[in-house]
């Protein structure tokens, strides 16, 4: 009977080892599962994190030549508004110019003039225009 009881109680003690096996293996494996699904969630937000970078890339790179389109059309449109502010430099001088010939014309018509009304009137004397220094 002692025998019997030896082995009831090896027997029971293995169930026991067994069970313990049976638990530990249980917890690895969800262990291992639980990592692997952890690792697969960064693995996945590893490679959303890389999509928007290469993203993120591609937009400085079409802001870098947005910038530089830019920056040669501002060199443009400053050289043409330099051509522009010369052109009304230059209009504005011709323009004083013209006035200025324009008065001196008025002023010879008016000398001219009074030149022919002195010449149809008798008895006047002539006299020296101050259009004359003008000339």
């Amino acid at each position: 009977m002692e025998e019997k009881k030896m082995i009831q109680l090896l027997q029971n003690r293995i169930a026991y080892l067994s069970d313990k096996i049976e638990d530990a293996r249980d917890m690895l494996f969800s262990e291992v599962d639980y990592h692997e699904r952890s690792f697969a969630t960064e693995c996945e937000n590893f490679l959303k994190l890389q999509s928007k970078i290469k993203i993120g890339k591609r937009k400085c790179e079409e802001l870098g030549r947005l910038i530089k389109n830019y920056k040669l059309q501002q060199s443009l449109m400053k050289k043409q508004l330099e051509q522009m502010n010369s052109r009304i430099e230059e209009n504005k001088k011709y323009s004083d110019y013209l006035l200025r010939r324009k008065d001196r014309a008025d002023l010879l018509a008016e000398y001219w003039r009074n030149q022919v009304a002195q010449a149809l009137q008798p008895n006047v004397s002539f006299s020296m225009s101050p259009v004359r220094e003008i000339l």
